[in-house]
């Protein structure tokens, strides 16, 4: 009830300030309203019209930018909520994912770290892309920190090649578009994936690696989610599919509550 009333309220408050804006817009564009004022006594006679219609004009831009002022303050906080909820719903979907991996693949503790891989945009790629010339341009996918989803700290200039070159596990799962993984990266990681020694060295500890593409509805791959561990994490033919059916409904509802994130 607190919250109507206090509603209720700013929009009075927001109501009264455009009203007295308008009203001071109209007599600060109109001399003539303001001579008929006065010859109707309702202003005095010694008032300057031409001075009171500029006044009445820098009170309108005044009041006008209160409004607008105003105006943006509540759209941003509207964002600012709504955002708010985003990043919460984000986090209880994480903590549900977590669990169900627990539950479903029979683990007593779970060490998993994400990471959200986005295409490379930038201006030096694009500039790149259209000085070589070439029909198969370069396309790269790079860390976009995800708040909710997002561990922090996880080498966030770290980036992979998926076209022409297939770099690691990121490349790999753009192609397929379907999950991958590899319980042995600590070992395949330094021969398998055409990685650069920068790219070694940022995953070099890393035991598990599965990437999960998050597709929109073009069918097209716009980010791809990173699931990390630097202890063991076996994947078996009998807990595979598990494994994929909530990797992809992970992705699905990431894409699902946050759309624009990926536009």
């Amino acid at each position: 009830m607190g919250a109507i009333l206090k509603n209720i309220l700013l929009f009075i408050r927001y109501t009264l300030f455009a009203l007295i804006a308008t009203v001071f817009t109209v007599l600060g564009s109109s001399e003539k309203l303001l001579i008929e004022l006065k010859q109707k006594k309702i202003i005095g006679e010694q008032v300057d019209v031409g001075l009171l219609k500029d006044g009445f004009l820098i009170l309108s831009v005044i009041f006008s930018g209160i409004v607008v002022s105003y105006d943006v303050f509540v759209t941003k906080k509207k964002l600012s909520e709504r955002e708010k909820e985003i990043i919460a719903t984000r986090e209880h979907n994480k903590l549900i994912f977590f669990t169900l991996v627990k539950r479903e693949l029979g683990l007593d503790r779970l060490n998993l770290k994400i990471r959200v891989f986005v295409p490379n945009k930038s201006i030096g790629l694009t500039v790149s892309n259209i000085l070589t010339k070439q029909p198969n341009k370069k396309k790269e996918f790079k860390v976009k920190y995800v708040e909710g989803i997002s561990d922090k700290g996880l080498s966030e200039d770290l980036k992979f090649e998926v076209n022409p070159t297939i770099q690691g596990l990121i490349g790999k799962c753009y192609h397929s578009g379907q999950v991958e993984f590899d319980c042995s990266l600590i070992t395949t990681n330094n021969v398998n994936y055409n990685l650069t020694s920068y790219q070694k060295q940022k995953s070099s500890s890393l035991k598990f690696c599965s990437t999960s593409p998050v597709i929109n509805s073009k069918n097209e791959v716009v980010a791809i989610v990173s699931f990390e561990c630097n202890e063991n994490f076996n994947i078996t033919h009998r807990n595979q599919g598990k494994w994929e059916a909530l990797a992809q409904n992970f992705c699905v509802d990431l894409i699902d509550q946050s759309p624009n994130l990926f536009k």
